[in-house]
């Protein structure tokens, strides 16, 4: 997956299949993976949101901005190799 794949997302249906391109991204990747654990994926998860609000540069997105469908695909994208 690209890092700037969930720019695409501004629908529910987006939002799915981009879940599912995760899923399959992970069964196929594990090993390009840093949290691997549903366990370490919801702890990089929570730190990435309490933080988001100072990552414009880092994205090189405003993620105030963004819709919420974008800032839930954001979200999972960052959740793969948070820490």
């Amino acid at each position: 997956m690209t890092g700037s794949a969930f720019e695409e997302v501004t629908t529910r249906e987006q939002l799915a299949s981009f879940v599912e391109e995760l899923h399959a991204d992970l069964l196929l990747n594990a090993g390009n993976w840093d949290n691997r654990t549903l366990e370490g994926f919801l702890g990089a998860m929570a730190a990435w949101v309490r933080d988001s609000g100072g990552l414009k540069n880092n994205l090189g997105t405003d993620v105030a901005k963004m819709s919420s469908w974008t800032f839930a695909a954001a979200m999972l994208t960052a959740s793969v190799s948070y820490e």
